[in-house]
């Protein structure tokens, strides 16, 4: 069973995206699949790349979409979220660990991703792939 869905880039939308998930990883967990996935690890993961999708991706525009899809297996879950933006390198971004970086009020969630999870990003970085 898979979770796909394809939102519109607003707040709200974001919001019951994650609670529909999580009730999503509750049942799939149930049924004794994703083992090893944390619900932490799970809504910080999902809220850090729906939440980029929304701010950087879609830029707030409630006319594009995100799209999120969900597959769980025995042990691990794999969460796509995709924007409508212009894409972007996770490897041009500053590193939030430098002086001149630390106190900015973004700038943290992708270096969190990557240093937490299987990471990848695809199509010029309007998808990400998390792998937990």
């Amino acid at each position: 069973m898979s979770f796909v869905r394809a939102i519109p880039s607003t707040a709200e939308s974001a919001k019951q995206l994650i609670a529909d998930a999580m009730a999503y990883l509750s049942q799939v967990q149930a049924e004794g699949k994703a083992g090893n996935v944390s619900e932490f690890d799970f809504r910080l993961a999902l809220d850090e790349a729906v939440q980029n999708a929304y701010l950087h991706g879609n830029a707030r525009d409630p006319g594009k979409r995100i799209h999120v899809s969900i597959k769980s297996y025995k042990k691990k879950v794999q969460i796509t979220v995709c924007d409508e933006g212009n894409g972007f390198h996770a490897d041009a971004l500053p590193d939030p660990k430098e002086m001149e970086n630390r106190f900015k009020p973004h700038g943290r969630g992708v270096c969190l991703l990557k240093n937490l999870f299987r990471v990848n990003w695809s199509d010029g970085g309007r998808c990400v792939r998390v792998e937990l």
